[in-house]
């Protein structure tokens, strides 16, 4: 395969290749010819040797070469054919080259064909072109819409260059698109087979070829007649007289005791609040919760947010909204959202440009840039290697004119400008001129400034509110500020707040308090002290861990308990490990789990190999690869005998086994049988959603 590169348009196509007894090498930055003897048969004194697509052959005798930034054509007896007067030249069917060269008339880059005498074979007034099988498709383009035919190699008109799309998809056959989006199957000669009635069409296979049309295939022959009406979910084509059909998956809409509300046909199912994304074959659209359809079809449709879908369509990406309607087309390389903002990237040639449109699909922004992220609540734009700041609006409130925004605190931003660092408002006045050293604002009145080791809060005016030379850490309503006596908070005005002193004792850690005591290590023994510093649980321990509920894991000989604040052992250490989960503690021993209470009473036996809490309240239990379910007491409810446990929080539970899905009260009762291939609960109708799968046939 081979791509070549036409203003920004990219065609592949097959080429026969034929292994050439030459290559190239370079001499003091010039390029030339050797063959394979190692004899020189074009002296290294060009650019570049070969194609403009970076490959290299020779093609009935000649090959491209490059000088002065374009191409021409060289044969290997070192004679230039052409002049280099070419933007790209490379090699098509038949011994055909594609060029590119810059028009006389309009100066766009135009595109034609050669051989390799340098005679013009198609002239050089298309956009783009592919040969294949002696006919070329063409296009050009009309401010910003192209549009496509084809021509022989005599440049003879085989079909009107008015249509969308066209590509070949067999010998002698192509699919012809219309700006409608529907296809036809014509012929080499220009003659139409079938009516604009496909929404997409695959290549021929034994004569054979799959259609697609609103989310169903079917199957049609060379000359146009349809051997399978579009009504299947999938087709497959194993030999001429060998169709192998699936229908769609059948769903049910079902209450939670199993009565039936309606059926319909699905490949898939997903559920977002009161929308629905049903995929059909290959495509997907989005319906409300009655299955009323509300979009178009698209090659996939992904949840974006509460209230927007990404559509996907042809490798393009666009915006959906919650009622269906397309805001933003599917044109665009990649598609995000942020605060009621979308942001979207088109690839220009090499180069991505990108926008900013609001949730209605209006542009926001004046023009368009290399990079936009959202920062705050603004968005930081670029170009080249350049920063600025537009607001939701698109006004630019900082010109790109900076090497980074790094902080913004409402009206105010703190800047790199030429490698030095500042404050500005957002009226383009610096607020703190740059320096050399870094800032940290604090909010939109403090910042935090380094000079000479130390650390100065300051208030925008330059006002210093507080210094230090001690590592700080800024928190949310205060500083904490790390002394050799301990860490002492610092409020926003530079008064302290309080103090955790230093232990009395040498330790060789100290960790954060909770419940008024910090875990210390001291002689690799664990204790507690209190906020002042003072001793309250002696370190004696192998290892602790924080406080809650007003007791603490210890370890001791290799086991786990639980010690309280007067350092008494309330749990005993039995255990290989332990975990808090609220009102139970989760416990283990030889790689079994329980549950015990905050006193140590076993309230779930030591004979699971997992024990998970869920939101309901209730535990996920698992043994040799099954799930069952506790409540809340501990309590089992279901026995461990399922492959898979979902707790709907609703009364039911839906389960699995041997690969099939049913639903079960919390109590253990079957109400919708397990006989599906999957279940899905719509929280916003209280329904299930059940489907079979259906099976391929000849």
């Amino acid at each position: 395969m081979i791509n070549c590169f036409l203003t920004g348009v990219v065609f592949c196509l097959s080429l026969q290749s034929v292994a050439d007894p030459f290559v190239r090498f370079e001499e003091n930055g010039k390029v030339g010819i050797k063959n394979q003897q190692g004899a020189i048969v074009v002296s290294a004194s060009y650019e570049s040797l070969g194609w403009s697509d970076g490959r290299f052959s020779v093609v009935n005798n000649v090959t491209g070469y490059k000088k002065n930034g374009r191409w021409g054509i060289l044969s290997l007896q070192e004679k230039k054919i052409t002049n280099p007067i070419y933007e790209s030249l490379n090699v098509a069917e038949g011994g055909l080259l594609y060029a590119s060269k810059i028009s006389s008339l309009s100066q766009r880059i135009q595109t034609g064909c050669i051989n390799t005498s340098g005679e013009v074979v198609i002239p050089f007034i298309y956009d783009c072109l592919t040969v294949q099988s002696l006919r070329a498709i063409v296009c050009v383009r009309d401010q910003k819409k192209y549009s496509y035919g084809i021509i022989d190699l005599k440049n003879q008109n085989i079909l009107p260059i008015q249509y969308k799309s066209i590509y070949p998809i067999g010998s002698l056959r192509y699919a012809v698109e219309n700006f409608e989006s529907k296809t036809a199957i014509f012929s080499d000669a220009g003659t139409p087979l079938t009516d604009f009635f496909i929404d997409s069409i695959a290549n021929f296979q034994f004569d054979l070829a799959v259609i697609y049309k609103e989310g169903k295939q079917g199957v049609i022959n060379r000359d146009g007649k349809i051997m399978k009406d579009p009504v299947c979910a999938a087709i497959k084509l194993s030999g001429k007289d060998r169709i192998e059909t699936r229908a769609f998956n059948q769903w049910g809409i079902r209450e939670s005791r199993n009565s039936l509300v309606k059926e319909f046909e699905a490949d898939d199912l997903t559920i977002h609040k009161d929308r629905f994304i049903v995929r059909k074959g290959n495509l997907e659209q989005v319906c409300d919760s009655d299955l009323n359809v509300l979009s178009n079809w698209y090659d996939s449709i992904k949840i974006l947010g509460d209230d927007f879908f990404v559509i996907h369509k042809k490798g393009q990406y666009g915006l959906l909204q919650r009622n269906g309607k397309e805001v933003i087309p599917p044109v665009y390389s990649s598609i995000s959202i942020s605060a009621n903002r979308i942001i979207v990237s088109k690839n220009i040639g090499k180069k991505a440009r990108v926008q900013l449109f609001d949730v209605n699909g209006q542009s926001k922004s004046i023009k368009t840039y290399d990079q936009i992220e959202p920062y705050a609540e603004y968005f930081k734009v670029r170009v080249n290697t350049f920063w600025g700041l537009i607001d939701a609006d698109g006004n630019e409130v900082l010109y790109g004119v900076y090497d980074s925004i790094q902080e913004i605190h409402h009206q105010h931003a703190v800047i790199k400008f030429q490698g030095l660092y500042g404050i500005a408002n957002l009226y383009q006045q610096w607020i703190l001129s740059p320096q050399n050293l870094p800032i940290q604002l604090i909010n939109d009145t403090l910042f935090i400034a380094q000079q000479n080791n130390i650390q100065f809060l300051k208030d925008i005016d330059g006002t210093i509110v507080y210094f230090t030379s001690n590592f700080i850490e800024v928190e949310k309503d205060h500083i904490l500020e790390h002394a050799s006596s301990g860490k002492w908070k610092i409020d926003f005005r530079g008064r302290i707040i309080s103090r955790e002193l230093t232990p009395e004792i040498p330790v060789e850690k100290i960790y954060p308090s909770t419940e008024g005591l910090r875990a210390i290590q001291r002689n690799g023994r664990y204790g507690f002290v209190d906020d002042q510093g003072r001793l309250r649980i002696a370190n004696r321990y192998e290892n602790v861990r924080p406080f809650e509920n007003g007791i603490a894991p210890a370890k001791i000989r290799g086991k786990w308990g639980f010690i309280n604040h007067e350092d008494k052992i309330v749990i005993q250490p039995t255990y290989d490990e332990v975990k808090m989960l609220g009102t139970f503690i989760l416990v283990t021993k030889s790689k079994k789990f329980g549950l015990v209470d905050h006193r140590g009473n076993l309230i779930v036996s030591i004979r699971y190999d997992e024990i998970s809490p869920l939101p309901s309240g209730r535990f996920l239990i698992k043994n040799e690869n099954l799930f069952g379910l506790l409540d809340q007491k501990g309590d089992r409810l279901l026995h461990t005998k399922y492959e898979s446990v979902e707790d709907q929080n609703n009364g039911y539970v839906i389960v699995s086994q041997n690969q099939k899905f049913g639903l079960l009260t919390t109590e253990g009762i079957t109400t919708i049988p397990i006989q599906f291939d999957k279940l899905v609960y719509d929280p916003n109708k209280n329904f299930y959603y059940t489907m079979k799968r259906s099976e391929w046939s000849n």
